[in-house]
């Protein structure tokens, strides 16, 4: 008797996490012991889908879901090239934490405010920020001095009274393009005969 095996999929085990936080999903204990793994698809239950090996995912509200990760081997004999492995997902009532701040602004001063962040039934009781060069900051609206130019990942964190100790504190980020001014250049000769194009 020949006995072959088919590809493995292994989602994760479940999972509790908060409304409006991002959750990273993890398909790489999946295996496929005759080959490699063709495609790794997701349906997070709240009719929302993704495909790939690590997709992140947010749920926007409080619930029980249950997620379905789907692979695609390798054919091996009478084995079916696709498994699928599901997995329960709690979703809490958390903090929801919105950031106003502009997209792109010049050296120098950049104002944030989180103020518009909310607790539903609850209270939000701390806010934390971190502005990715170094600095942090504390309170609903603040600003910061930006001295270097480029992309700025500005995290904000939020504290709330909720009783789960999962969803006491959340984080959202807001990526800030820091300009510097233009620098005018003159590309010339520094001599030149008179009459001369130069």
């Amino acid at each position: 008797v020949k006995v072959d095996q088919g590809p493995s999929a292994d989602a994760e085990p479940d999972i509790e996490a908060c409304a409006m936080s991002p959750i990273d999903f993890d398909a790489s204990r999946s295996f496929d012991p005759n080959g490699t793994i063709k495609r790794y698809d997701w349906d997070f239950g709240d009719g929302k889908f993704a495909i790939g090996e690590k997709p992140n995912h947010v749920y926007e509200r409080p619930g029980d879901y249950r997620a379905f990760l789907k692979i695609e081997g390798q054919r091996v004999g009478q084995c079916d090239p696709h498994s699928i492995d599901e997995m329960a997902v709690r979703i809490l009532q958390g903090p929801i934490v919105r950031i106003d701040a502009r997209a792109a602004a010049p050296l120098g001063e950049v104002a944030f405010d989180g103020s518009g962040s909310d607790m539903p039934g609850g209270k939000i009781t701390g806010w934390h920020w971190d502005f990715g060069d170094g600095g942090t900051a504390e309170g609903a609206t603040v600003s910061h001095v930006f001295t270097e130019s480029g992309r700025k990942k500005v995290t904000l964190t939020v504290t709330s009274d909720s009783p789960s100790p999962t969803c006491q504190r959340v984080a959202a980020t807001h990526v800030v393009t820091i300009n510097a001014p233009p620098v005018a250049v003159i590309a010339a000769p520094d001599s030149g005969s008179q009459g001369e194009d130069l």
